[in-house]
C-alpha cells in the first residue's frame, strides 16, 4: 500500500471544499433531488421525539420534520420502519487525522488552519462513519502555552482518494494553557500570562493601526497646507514635468529635491523655509495579530485546552478580560469550576470519557459530563488525545457518562448539538431542524443502548458507504 496523501496547505483544503457540492439554501428549489426518510423513531434533539414522523432532505440541507411533512412530486422515499433517526454525531474534539504523537508537534500560528497536514485518507474517518460521526471538530495538540491554529470542521465523506473533506477550516481559535499532567503553579500561571500577552499584542496593534489612520489623516492635511503655500521661485526656470513629478513627492523628498535644484541653479534658500510634514511609518499586517484581534472582537470563537484548576480559571480570566466568545475542551478537574464556566457561558468539551479521574480514589472521568452538567454548564463529550482512532467510542463515552448520571437525553445532546455548540457550529449541525445540514444517522435501537448498531448514514444529504471492517 502506497503512502496516503497529506493535505498540508490551506489551497488544497478550499479546494476540497470547494470540489464538494455546495450546501443549498434552506428551501432551495425544486432543482435539488428531495428524499423523505419516513416511518422512524425521530429524536430531534432540539424538540421532542417524534415516535412515527418524516425528515425532508433537500439537496444537502434538511427541508422539514414533523409528524406529516409536504412530500414534493416525485421525491425518493426510503421506508425506516422499525429504526431510529437522530442527528449525526458529532466528535467536539478529534485527533482524527493526526499521528498519536503529534501533541508533542510545534504549535501553529493562530490564522493557520489546524487541518493542515491533517491525513484526510486516514482510516481513522471510515471508523467514523461506521460509528455514525459524521462530523469531527479536528483539534490538534499544541505545546502549552502555543497556539494549535484554527479548529476545522471535517465530514467523513469518502471519495476522491479520501475518507473525509473539510466543510469549514476557519474554526474557533486554539490555545493550550496545558495538556494533562503535573505543573508547578508558577509555570501554569507564567503560561497563561504568555497567552494574555498574545492577546494583549493584538489589542496593541490595533491601537498602533488606529493611531497610524490619524497620524495619516493629519500628515495629510499639513501636506496639503506646505504644498497651498504657493510656488517656490525656482519653478519659473524649471520645465513643467519637472515640476509635475516634484508636485507628486511627499513633502520631505519635495523639499529635498527642490534645495538641490536651487543648489544647482545657485539660487539662495529661503531665510525661513517651512518645515515639511513627515510621513508617519505604517503599522505592518500581522495575520496572527488580525486573527486574535477578530477573537477580541467577538469575530472569532477561542477553544481553550485546560484541564487543571488553575488553568481552568485562567481560561475564564483571558475570556473575561479580552472579551472572547470561548469554550473548553479537557476539563479533567472541570466539576470544579462548572459553575464558573456556566455563569460564563463558557461551553465545556470534556475528554477523554472514560478512564481514572484526575484525583486517585476519586470519581471516574466519566461522572464529569454529569457533575458539569448539573453546575449549569453546557457540555459536550469529545474523544480528545485518546488516538485518531478514538471516534468509533464516541457515543460510548456519552452511554458511560449517562451511567454515571448524566440525564439521558443531555448525553445525546452531548454528542450532537452541544457538541457541534462547543465549537460554534450549532447554527449548522447537531439537530433534525430545517436548514440545517442534512447530516443523520439510522440506528436499529436507542442511540444510547448497548448493541445498538448503525444502520445507515447520511451526510450532506447523500447516504455514505459504511465498511463493516471498519466498524
Amino acid at each position: 500500500m502506497g503512502p496516503r496523501a497529506f493535505v498540508s496547505s490551506a489551497a488544497v483544503l478550499a479546494a476540497l471544499a470547494a470540489a464538494a457540492p455546495a450546501p443549498a439554501a434552506a428551501g432551495a428549489g425544486a432543482e435539488a433531488e428531495a428524499v423523505l426518510l419516513e416511518n422512524a423513531r425521530v429524536l430531534p434533539v432540539s424538540g421532542p421525539e417524534i415516535p412515527r414522523g418524516m425528515v425532508l432532505l433537500r439537496g444537502t440541507r434538511i427541508a422539514a420534520v414533523g409528524v406529516s411533512v409536504e412530500v414534493p412530486a416525485g421525491a425518493r422515499r426510503v421506508d425506516l420502519a422499525g429504526r431510529t433517526l437522530c442527528p449525526g454525531f458529532v466528535d467536539a474534539a478529534s485527533r482524527a487525522g493526526f499521528a498519536p504523537s503529534e501533541r508533542g508537534a510545534a504549535g501553529r500560528d493562530p490564522e493557520v488552519p489546524a487541518a493542515d497536514g491533517a491525513d484526510l485518507a486516514a482510516p481513522a474517518f471510515a471508523a467514523a462513519r461506521a460509528a455514525g460521526v459524521t462530523s469531527l471538530v479536528l483539534s490538534p495538540g499544541a505545546p502549552r502555552g502555543a497556539f494549535a491554529g484554527r479548529l476545522a470542521l471535517v465530514k467523513p465523506v469518502p471519495g476522491g482518494g479520501l475518507e473525509a473533506r473539510v466543510a469549514d477550516a476557519l474554526g474557533p481559535v486554539k490555545a493550550v494553557l496545558a495538556p494533562p499532567g503535573a505543573l508547578p503553579s508558577l509555570e501554569r500561571a507564567n503560561t497563561a500570562a504568555g497567552l494574555r500577552a498574545a492577546f494583549r499584542g493584538a489589542v496593541e496593534y490595533a491601537e498602533a493601526r488606529e493611531k497610524y489612520g490619524r497620524d495619516m489623516a493629519s500628515f495629510l492635511a499639513d501636506a496639503a497646507a506646505f504644498a497651498a503655500a504657493g510656488d517656490a521661485p525656482e519653478e519659473a526656470l524649471l520645465p513643467a514635468a519637472v515640476i509635475e513629478r516634484l508636485r507628486r513627492l511627499d513633502p520631505e523628498p519635495r523639499e529635498a529635491a527642490r534645495k538641490a535644484l536651487r543648489a544647482r541653479l545657485g539660487m539662495k534658500d529661503p531665510e525661513k523655509p517651512a518645515k515639511p510634514p513627515h510621513r508617519p511609518a505604517e503599522t505592518r499586517e500581522d495575520p496572527a495579530k488580525e486573527v486574535l484581534l477578530a477573537a477580541t472582537r467577538g469575530e472569532v470563537p477561542v477553544r481553550f485546552e485546560a484541564h487543571a484548576v488553575e488553568d481552568l480559571r485562567s481560561a475564564l480570566a483571558l475570556a473575561a478580560e479580552f472579551h472572547l466568545r470561548a469554550s473548553v475542551e479537557g476539563g479533567l478537574e472541570g466539576a470544579r469550576v462548572a459553575a464558573a464556566l456556566a455563569e460564563a457561558k463558557v461551553p465545556l468539551a470534556c475528554w477523554p470519557a472514560a478512564g481514572p479521574g484526575p484525583e486517585p480514589g476519586g470519581p471516574p472521568a466519566e461522572a464529569l459530563p454529569a457533575a458539569a452538567a448539573a453546575a449549569g454548564a453546557r457540555t459536550a463529550v469529545a474523544t480528545g488525545d485518546d488516538g485518531p482512532f478514538a471516534v468509533r467510542h464516541l457515543v460510548v463515552g456519552a452511554a458511560l457518562a449517562a451511567g454515571r448520571g448524566l440525564d439521558r437525553a443531555a448525553a445525546l445532546r452531548a454528542v450532537t448539538l452541544d457538541a457541534a455548540a462547543a465549537a460554534g457550529w450549532e447554527g449548522r449541525i447537531g439537530s433534525i431542524e430545517p436548514g440545517k445540514d442534512a447530516d443523520l444517522v439510522v440506528l436499529d435501537g436507542d442511540p444510547l443502548a448497548a448493541g445498538t448498531l448503525v444502520v445507515a448514514v447520511w451526510i450532506d444529504g447523500a447516504e455514505v458507504p459504511i465498511q463493516e471492517e471498519a466498524r
